[in-house]
């Protein structure tokens, strides 16, 4: 979602979608990390290559 939002494709991914799976897909997601977070660390072992490829998205979250 940082891209996503950096990038300004938030408005067109919600314009192109079903509004109402998103926001069911959040709530699952939510419930999820809420239980354990663990599946839901990223994957950092490519984080060099991105911050060299896309400087403007650093810092990552």
């Amino acid at each position: 979602m940082h891209a996503v939002k950096r990038y300004g494709r938030l408005e067109s991914m919600q314009s192109e979608g079903n509004p109402t799976l998103w926001k069911k897909k959040i709530e699952r997601c939510r419930t999820e990390y809420q239980i354990d977070p663990t599946p839901f660390q990223p994957d950092r072992s490519s984080q060099a290559l991105v911050e060299l490829l896309f400087p403007e998205l650093v810092p990552l979250p």
